[in-house]
């Protein structure tokens, strides 16, 4: 997923929008892992996120996506993980 925030935001509420990306999807559409690429509002949405990158994954290794859902893990065992590019 990539979302759009302003430049102006405090680090906080960029991490929280990551956060409540992240959740809203995995609750909607019950994938088995979750990424959140951010840009800011004046970056080009083609190249690589100039934001941040937030990974919402089964024990916090994007490798173990597959047991997610699939394996019916309960959202306990998903943890947050945050590559901070511009934040």
């Amino acid at each position: 997923m990539k979302i759009t925030l302003s430049a102006k935001l405090e680090r906080e509420e960029s991490i929280y929008n990551l956060k409540h990306c992240c959740i809203k999807e995995f609750n909607d559409l019950k994938p088995d892992a979750v990424s959140v690429c951010a840009y800011t509002d004046d970056a080009e949405l083609s190249g690589p996120a100039n934001l941040a990158v937030l990974e919402f994954v089964p024990f916090g290794e994007w490798g173990r996506a597959e047991e997610g859902v699939a394996y019916n893990l309960p959202t306990s065992s998903f943890e947050f993980n945050l590559i901070s590019i511009g934040l």
